[in-house]
């Protein structure tokens, strides 16, 4: 009953990134220059599985506590300068790196030998690491991707804010690209997939939506890309936040654009890529004389609960996995589904911890090896499959939205 899991991460419905957050456009595949004992590359040994390389960069950040902020990359699972958060000192001079998304954490000892530990659920898992130059750093750790867009640039790009009057403490920050020429322009905002993304939707080192917003404002269209709500430079909480919370955002992104004067109000539009795909047609069948036109690329047309079935039950046959390990991965997770949509919101925690027990107690050693500890697997799946976005996710079903005309 493999369940294709990592210690580091699960595979999401849609790409699950962490980003780069850069306040504007310009590429950050270099952390902001530290001395050198903050730029830490590490290795570790997964059981059952390939040794995982990380590396961590301790940036300057001056409104933290320490004056620092942890940034991680894993390069093996598409994580590229994802900001972890404050960096904690103990008395000891160690340091704390925290991943709360997967509780987890990493330790960090200075010295002329450094060493760390991996902390998951409460596990600690020993991890080798070493202190490297900020040159090296980058070789190693953050590729760089010729296609970002580089200057001169035939268009105004801006840097902008704007409230989401619907949602209280939701200012998000974002681009504006604006075309040359007299105007007024047809515009179009950018929706991010799954998962908190910044305003480039940044993943392993490709910007795709600053690519986007590149070519099209060369072709005389005008584009908003912004920080979801929490991320990047945008504020608001989205612990809580479904894909009816996103599309409101996408309102607010609309709306600013009506406010332009280079831009086109008749002519507003939405393009979206995976989650932001389904959120697209939910504004557009809600707004329709706010939305002349949508895009949908990689969007989704029936529930959550059955994409992600089919979803894990095809990644392991891409991996390798044979028809008999494709079913039993299937119905694994029709039954997290099942568990989520068949509870109420308080009871699915519960649900979830006793169906990982009775998974574990039926696996061999060689499963036990690859999927971790008990606590491991249930400090990864529970979390994630009980957050108030994953039960709206399943249980959405957006063909009527789509179909809407």
């Amino acid at each position: 009953m493999g369940l294709a899991l990592s210690m580091l991460a699960v595979t999401a419905c849609t790409p699950e990134p962490s980003s780069t957050e850069p306040e504007t456009p310009a590429p950050a595949s270099v952390p902001t220059p530290v001395p050198a004992a903050d730029y830490w590359v590490g290795a570790l040994d997964v059981p059952g599985g390939d040794a995982i390389e990380w590396g961590i960069a301790l940036e300057a950040d001056p409104e933290t506590p320490d004056g620092r902020i942890a940034v991680l990359w894993i390069p093996a699972q598409n994580v590229f300068g994802h900001k972890l958060g404050p960096v904690e000192v103990d008395a000891d001079g160690q340091l704390n790196a925290s991943w709360p998304m997967i509780a987890a954490s990493w330790v960090l000892i200075p010295g002329s030998s450094p060493a760390c530990t991996f902390i998951q659920g409460g596990i600690p898992v020993p991890c080798r690491v070493e202190t490297v130059e900020a040159d090296e750093f980058s070789t190693r750790i953050a590729p760089t991707r010729p296609q970002t867009p580089k200057p001169p640039f035939p268009y105004t790009s801006e840097d902008v804010r704007f409230a989401n009057a619907a949602a209280e403490g939701v200012e998000l920050a974002g681009t504006l690209t604006i075309p040359a020429g007299p105007g007024p322009h047809p515009a179009v905002a950018l929706l991010s997939g799954s998962g908190l993304q910044d305003r480039d939707e940044s993943l392993a080192g490709h910007k795709p939506f600053w690519v986007l917003a590149d070519h099209l404002s060369r072709e005389g269209i005008a584009v908003l890309r912004y920080d979801d709500r929490s991320f990047g430079a945008s504020t608001g909480d989205a612990s809580t936040a479904t894909m009816e919370d996103f599309a409101s955002d996408a309102v607010a992104a609309l709306d600013y654009l009506a406010t332009r004067p280079e831009i086109d109000a008749a002519h507003r539009g939405l393009i979206g890529h995976s989650e932001g795909g389904t959120v697209a047609p939910m504004v557009a069948a809600e707004h329709p004389e706010d939305v002349a036109f949508a895009v949908l690329l990689a969007g989704t047309g029936v529930p959550g609960s059955e994409i992600i079935p089919h979803q894990q039950a095809r990644l392991l046959e891409a991996s390798g996995g044979d028809a008999e390990a494709s079913a039993k991965q299937r119905a694994t997770f029709e039954s997290i589904c099942r568990a989520v949509l068949d509870n109420p919101p308080e009871q699915v925690e519960a649900a979830l911890n006793e169906l990982v027990g009775s998974w574990y107690e039926g696996m061999s050693a060689s499963e036990r090896q690859t999927n971790g500890t008990l606590e491991q697997l249930s400090a990864v799946i529970v979390p994630f499959f009980s957050n108030p976005w994953m039960r709206h996710f399943l249980s959405w079903d957006p063909a009527p939205k789509v179909a809407h005309p």
